[in-house]
């Protein structure tokens, strides 16, 4: 089974870890967020597209 660091590009994996680390509470709820919403098929959160809250 793969953890989550085999699916992010390695180049950028520092940086992903340094604004996790920098940014973990706000980083934790967006998640929780777009899975709940993804998981109930809701097309927004807090009337932002989906697909906005995955890039982000």
């Amino acid at each position: 089974m793969k953890g989550p660091e085999e699916y992010i590009d390695p180049m950028f994996l520092d940086e992903v870890t340094q604004y996790v680390e920098e940014n973990e509470d706000e980083f934790l709820e967006k998640v929780a967020y777009y899975f709940d919403a993804k998981s109930h098929y809701f097309p927004s959160v807090k009337d932002v597209d989906i697909e906005v809250i995955k890039k982000s």
